[in-house]
């Protein structure tokens, strides 16, 4: 032996935590009616599956509703937690149609902030799409002098008591009432 020894390893490990992968598709987002006049609301869930190696303590899912070019988020986050690898968990939320018409898209994105280590993040978002019926049909008005409705040629009494309803056939009803009006003599009441 020359003294000179070439060092040798007997021995290397690696320790490897494999990383979680959450994932959703259009089958995975569920809606209680895929047709709805504007107004009603609309039960949401989607399933966030988790296909990797190890499971998820916590993550966020955000829910929006898109039509045309405009889209808006409904209601908060939700958080999910303890998704067990090749388990899953599901996030539900409502959403009221008023002010929707024609087809929305409901898209589901998983972990928005990208807050989770996963295997790839392009499996995160996933679309199903409705249908808001609009709101045909004028609402009709009902006017009362003294609790009757005058035909054409009858007279009211001198101070009556007037009512006035509206009614809308749209199960969601009138929403927004900025643009009623009513006037007396011309004068704004």
């Amino acid at each position: 032996d020359d003294g000179i020894d070439t060092p040798s390893i007997s021995e290397w490990n690696i320790i490897y935590k494999p990383a979680a992968d959450l994932y959703i598709n259009y089958k995975h987002i569920s809606v209680d009616r895929d047709s709805v006049f504007v107004g009603e609301s609309v039960s949401i869930s989607a399933d966030i599956h988790n296909i990797g190696y190890c499971a998820v303590d916590s993550a966020a899912v955000s829910f929006y509703a898109a039509a045309g070019n405009q889209r808006y988020k409904i209601g908060r986050d939700i958080i999910l937690t303890n998704i067990p690898a090749g388990g899953y968990k599901t996030a539900a939320v409502e959403l009221n149609t008023a002010g929707y018409n024609g087809d929305v898209q409901i898209l589901a994105a998983i972990d928005p902030g990208n807050n989770v280590i996963e295997l790839s993040d392009f499996n995160n978002d996933a679309v199903k799409s409705i249908f808001v019926l609009g709101d045909n049909d004028a609402p009709t008005l009902e006017v009362t002098f003294d609790g009757k409705r005058l035909t054409d040629g009858e007279y009211a009494s001198k101070e009556p008591e007037i009512r006035i309803r509206i009614k809308d056939a749209n199960p969601g009803g009138i929403q927004d009432t900025t643009n009623i009006e009513l006037y007396l003599d011309n004068n704004k009441i």
